[in-house]
């Protein structure tokens, strides 16, 4: 194991640049699959057209674009959920680095509803609030995570 292996700020920038080059990957075929969807569909009504105009072309060949535009709905769905994902993780990231340079304050929940202000130390041990500790701490997105 390398030196850096121990340096976790070096680990998160390592982990962030991957993640942000997924999203660009992610991005590039999400747009590519939409792009291949629209001319799918565009060759299914074609075939519609023809098979209209004409009794040379069968209505039976409009299945084919059809299940091309099925598959290609499935694969954008999943480039979607990774490119959500990667997206998390980026912010996961970002957010690990600003912690560690000490430039988190004003970043999470800043919530203060479970302050004691009638406690003795509570105000002095800044456990609720902003640059609190329960703002560095907590990743929770929902009340009840809270």
């Amino acid at each position: 194991m390398t030196n850096e292996s121990h340096n976790p700020q070096a680990v998160y920038e390592a982990r962030l640049a991957q993640l942000r080059a997924a999203c660009v990957a992610h991005e590039k075929r999400f747009d590519h699959i939409a792009n291949a969807r629209l001319a799918v569909f565009a060759v299914a009504l074609a075939l519609g057209g023809a098979a209209w105009a004409s009794d040379g072309v069968s209505w039976w060949w409009i299945l084919l674009p059809l299940a091309a535009f099925v598959a290609l709905l499935v694969w954008h769905e999943r480039t979607a959920r990774e490119r959500t994902c990667a997206k998390a993780g980026v912010a996961f990231y970002e957010r690990g680095l600003r912690r560690m340079v000490g430039d988190w304050p004003g970043d999470g929940n800043q919530s203060t509803d479970r302050l004691e202000e009638d406690h003795g130390y509570a105000l002095d041990l800044d456990l609720f609030g902003e640059a609190s500790l329960f703002e560095l701490l907590c990743q929770a997105k929902t009340e009840a995570g809270e």
